[in-house]
């Protein structure tokens, strides 16, 4: 058993393959799938190795291609019968298409109505609450010794126990017995 040194053509592939491969990573990221895919698609070698097909599998996945990851991940299942993640995503996606057209609308749909029943609670609840107007203040002129002089009509409300603001005269009583000896 001879240990070679590998040769430095396989050593630049490497590099040059670890390097495209952290690229797409960085743009998968991103959130840049098309990109990720092309930056690939560029290079056949890696599209075609067993880390490619895993690659673009899983992009596709990510990217919602059902039926472009079902085929990368039945051909990795192919190349390796034992592969789980493999085995789990085609049983997941064959659920996925096998759902009734229908299906994703109403999700969907019923999401969205969600979404919106709770931003209207919320901004409901946020909403500056309406008060009742308040009542103008006039100037009212009062009869009696203050005569003349205006009393704005917040001060005219009084409490239901308060004396009346109407003057009464009375007659004065007539003077007792004492009081008339002197």
């Amino acid at each position: 058993m001879s240990l070679e040194p590998p040769s430095e053509l396989t050593v630049v592939s490497l590099l040059r393959r670890a390097l495209v491969f952290e690229k797409a990573k960085g743009l998968v990221r991103a959130k840049r799938f098309d990109d990720a895919l092309s930056e690939l698609e560029g290079h056949p070698d890696i599209l075609q190795s067993p880390q490619g097909h895993e690659f673009v599998a899983k992009v596709a996945t990510l990217r919602g291609d059902h039926v472009r990851a079902r085929t990368y991940w039945l051909q990795i299942l192919s190349e390796n019968p034992q592969h789980s993640e493999a085995k789990k995503m085609v049983e997941a996606i064959d659920v996925w298409l096998a759902r009734p057209p229908w299906l994703m609308t109403a999700v969907t749909s019923g999401v969205i109505l969600l979404l919106v029943l709770v931003i209207s609670v919320v901004f409901v609840s946020k909403a500056p609450r309406k008060t009742p107007p308040m009542k103008a203040s006039v100037p009212i002129t009062v009869a009696g010794p203050t005569s003349g002089k205006a009393v704005p009509a917040a001060a005219q409300t009084r409490p239901a126990d308060a004396p009346s603001p109407i003057i009464r005269f009375s007659i004065p009583a007539p003077p007792s017995e004492t009081a008339r000896k002197d």
